[in-house]
């Protein structure tokens, strides 16, 4: 295990020390608990950022590949309409 030396202002280690009191935690414990909650939800949200971009260009991609599909099946659809063959050519 590493040790950190750290700084805080009054009212934090207070407050720190309070809640660490009231969990009936040692301060260090404490403090490595909660940062380590804060670390899994930053993690968590970085996730949530990353999924939601790809999947906004999955949706992309798909939304031209409909278009592009919906394009040949018009023009088959005009073809047979047409007479100009079986609709299975393509």
């Amino acid at each position: 295990m590493k040790r950190l030396s750290l700084s805080l202002s009054d009212e934090l280690f207070e407050e720190t020390d309070k809640f660490a009191k009231q969990l009936r935690q040692s301060r260090s414990g404490f403090v490595q608990s909660v940062l380590a909650e804060y670390l899994k939800e930053r993690r968590g949200r970085a996730l949530s950022r990353r999924l939601a971009q790809e999947y906004q260009e999955m949706a992309g991609e798909s939304l031209t590949q409909s278009r592009a599909y919906a394009g040949i099946e018009e023009e088959a659809l005009d073809q047979q309409a047409d007479g100009a063959g079986d609709g299975l050519d393509w």
